[in-house]
C-alpha cells in the first residue's frame, strides 16, 4: 500500500455511513452513523506496463521462514 497509494488522488472520506449500534465508532445510538475512508493502492492502470514489479524474497528465503515458522503460517 506505501508503494501504490497516493493520497492526493488515491482516498476518500465518505461522512454519514450507515452503521448499527453495535459499531463502537458509530457517534450515537439513535443515529448509527459514521464515517469511512476508502484507499485506492492499486496499481495505476496507465501505467501497468512501467509499473515497478512486486518485491519478493528468493524461494531460498521463503522455504527458510516456512521451516522455521511451520506453526505459526498458513499453509
Amino acid at each position: 500500500m506505501c508503494t501504490r497509494f497516493d493520497p492526493r488522488e488515491g482516498m476518500e472520506t465518505l461522512r454519514g455511513c450507515w452503521s448499527t449500534a453495535l459499531d463502537p465508532m458509530a457517534y450515537a445510538a439513535d443515529d448509527p452513523r459514521n464515517a469511512r475512508v476508502v484507499i485506492d493502492a492499486c496499481k495505476p492502470f496507465n501505467r501497468r506496463d512501467s509499473f515497478p514489479i512486486v518485491v519478493r524474497a528468493s524461494k531460498e528465503v521463503e522455504d527458510l521462514v516456512r521451516r522455521k515458522f511451520a506453526d505459526l503460517l498458513p499453509r
